[in-house]
């Protein structure tokens, strides 16, 4: 396992700050899921995907976000599995325009693939995978 220092799992976190414009982010239980992940596959496991995430984020909110999508594209990433967020970021990287647009196309791919996705859930009675 790998090593971390003194404190690195300490809450709160100081290099967070105050957290108080964030009370209202719908986070999905991510501390639950977290920890049952950790506890399940590892934190090895855990943070590889955290990594990904991370990467697929900071990419999302350098092309998409307009400034007013913050909050969608923390929430989003806070609440989909990896693999939806891979297929998103993979078919987002065919849309054009300017930021405003590739914003606006971005929200709708998006809802679009969660849509296609519950839809799928439903007519099957699977998970979506």
């Amino acid at each position: 396992m790998a090593e971390y220092p003194y404190g690195y799992f300490g809450m709160p976190c100081a290099r967070l700050g105050r957290m108080g414009g964030f009370r209202d982010l719908n986070t999905g239980r991510a501390n639950q899921r977290t920890c049952a992940a950790v506890a399940s596959s590892g934190f090895e496991a855990w943070h590889a995907d955290y990594v990904q995430r991370a990467h697929l984020l900071t990419k999302a909110l350098e092309r998409y976000s307009n400034g007013r999508m913050k909050r969608f594209l923390c929430e989003l990433f806070l609440q989909q599995e990896l693999p939806v967020l891979q297929e998103l970021m993979c078919r987002a990287e065919a849309l054009t325009g300017d930021l405003k647009e590739r914003s606006t196309a971005f929200r709708a791919l998006a809802s679009a693939i969660l849509a296609a996705r519950e839809f799928q859930q439903v007519e099957t009675g699977l998970p979506a995978t």
